[in-house]
């Protein structure tokens, strides 16, 4: 009998590909686990132990979210862009968009 939680070996893929089309694609788990034909699990296992934040695709921490940060606040300021529009836009909280904005001297006010 065949279920549909197969529990047998897992598909070979590159994590850091996993990594890097979710982050690319603003992908869900469940997207990225059907785009590699693996488990929603597995994604987010590997999400965890590429040192990824839980319920975003923008990495947590360290020089290379700062690098993000820069991204983000060009956005805002290039497409006058509110701060919720910048937040769905980067799949982050409106903390990080306040932050990167004020790290790159950003107004904060609201864009006309």
């Amino acid at each position: 009998m065949t279920t549909a939680n197969n529990r047998g070996r897992k598909r070979k893929v590159n994590h850091k590909d996993v990594i890097q089309w979710r982050l690319q694609n603003k992908a869900s788990r469940r997207k990225t686990a059907e785009h590699f034909g693996l488990s929603a699990a597995y994604v987010q296992e590997l999400w965890r132990k590429a040192g990824m934040s839980y319920q975003s695709p923008v990495p947590s921490g360290g020089a290379s979210f700062r690098k993000d940060w820069k991204a983000i606040a060009d956005y805002r300021k290039e497409n006058r862009a509110s701060v919720t529009e910048t937040c769905r836009v980067f799949g982050v909280s409106r903390t990080t968009v306040t932050r990167a904005c004020q790290a790159h001297g950003v107004n904060l006010e609201v864009q006309q």
